[in-house]
């Protein structure tokens, strides 16, 4: 076993030395925090990947593919909705807007690529299921929470330290006009 791990960062393609991980990988399982893995790698943004010089070890957390699909989001009207999300989910990574006024696609193609979609009903009664959105920073979530008012969000709370979830959970939370419970959240 090599001691020297290089940590690759795939927004910058540049590859980071991280000394002595495989020492404290080697203790046992139950040395480490509840997620079983050393604490170095649980402080490390899950899209990077862990090259173990020597070629003995590969440990990868990035995904083939996106395991959520997609949203439909109940809404009582349409045009309203749409007031609202087309200010500030393009901010969050919906960067397309659909021309009939349904949804939105996030960056990329399909298989791993996420959208939401409006259905508009009337008769919807929210209740307290919360869908959570990943920010790029912290400072993503402020940017976020500033729009959140302007747009039309009620009940805004935050931008906000969250320990309660973990010690670096940062967020703002918010409901749209129909009452659904949303956040936009950033945390390491």
């Amino acid at each position: 076993w090599s001691s020297l791990v290089l940590l690759s960062d795939p927004s910058t393609s540049s590859l980071i030395p991280c000394w002595r991980l495989m020492e404290r990988w080697q203790k046992p399982k139950s040395s480490f925090p509840s997620t079983g893995f050393p604490p170095t790698l649980c402080d490390v943004p899950h899209s990077w990947f862990f090259l173990f010089v020597g070629g003995m070890v590969r440990f990868n957390l990035t995904m083939k593919k996106n395991p959520f699909q997609h949203i439909d989001l109940r809404v009582n009207n349409l045009e309203e909705a749409w007031a609202l999300y087309l200010k500030i989910l393009p901010a969050i990574g919906f960067e397309k807007s659909w021309p009939n006024k349904r949804g939105f696609s996030a960056h990329g193609t399909l298989p791993d690529q996420a959208w939401i979609v409006f259905m508009e009903d009337k008769d919807h009664q929210a209740n307290t299921n919360r869908i959570s959105f990943w920010a790029e920073s912290r400072k993503g979530v402020d940017e976020i929470g500033e729009l959140l008012e302007d747009a039309g969000a009620r009940n805004v709370s935050g931008p906000r330290k969250c320990p309660e979830y973990s010690p670096t959970y940062y967020a703002v939370f918010f409901e749209d006009p129909f009452g659904n419970c949303l956040e936009v959240c950033y945390r390491v």
